[in-house]
């Protein structure tokens, strides 16, 4: 067979059909979104992304966002496993004291799909025990960090927990048992970052840099629990 007729047959419809039998095309695989909110006291624009290998810095290919002005982001993951990292800088601010918010690194493990993720200082101290333990899910760190900081696991979990959720369409006893828990959380967490934030600064003035000395501070304080 001649070169020309060689070629004919490798591009006839038969020859294509025959190629388009043979797995020519490819898959995508779809993750569900990562929804959730950001808080010591709602953060708002600040900046939140999927740490695919877990080491707590942006890099290349993550998938980042900003966050709105409750604190929520929602983005849609490229891998099936990561931690969800909310930073602060100059632009970032705190609602619940109407000013600027800024150096703060907080982490959460990815929660269930479809489920929200709270990013919050008592995540972080999740995040932390699950770094240092690798054998320790995130529902045993979550009850430990929840006991350790004076609540029943039973009825508050870091990971899920929205203490500025809408609780208007509870009923009124509902309603006051959720706000008394949100109140003791959110206050909770301001003396988790009042702590930090003294140690870091402690850090830093020994020569540390701004990020360093947070997570070092953090993870001291992770420590003590």
């Amino acid at each position: 067979m001649s070169r020309k007729n060689k070629f004919l047959v490798g591009v006839s419809p038969l020859g294509l059909l025959a190629l388009s039998a043979c797995g020519g095309g490819s898959t995508t695989t779809t993750y569900s979104a990562a929804s959730g909110k950001a808080q010591s006291g709602p953060l708002q624009n600040a900046t939140v992304f999927l740490d695919y290998n877990k080491d707590g810095v942006f890099q290349a290919g993550e998938t980042t966002g900003s966050t709105l002005a409750d604190g929520s982001y929602s983005l849609t993951p490229t891998q099936a496993t990561y931690n969800v990292v909310v930073t602060t800088d100059g632009s970032t601010t705190d609602s619940t004291i109407n000013g600027v918010v800024s150096g703060l690194t907080l982490i959460a493990p990815k929660g269930a799909d479809g489920a929200v993720t709270m990013v919050t200082p008592a995540t972080t101290m999740v995040s932390n025990m699950m770094a240092a333990d690798a054998s320790l899910t995130a529902s045993a760190a979550m009850a430990n960090v929840a006991t350790a900081l004076g609540f029943d696991s039973t009825k508050y979990n870091p990971l899920t927990f929205d203490a500025f959720a809408d609780t208007s369409e509870l009923s009124a006893a509902d309603k006051l048992v959720y706000d008394a828990l949100a109140l003791e959380v959110e206050k909770t967490s301001k003396k988790i970052m009042t702590v930090v934030n003294t140690f870091a600064a402690a850090v830093e003035g020994s020569g540390a840099s701004e990020a360093d000395a947070f997570a070092t501070a953090f993870g001291s304080v992770t420590s003590v629990l």
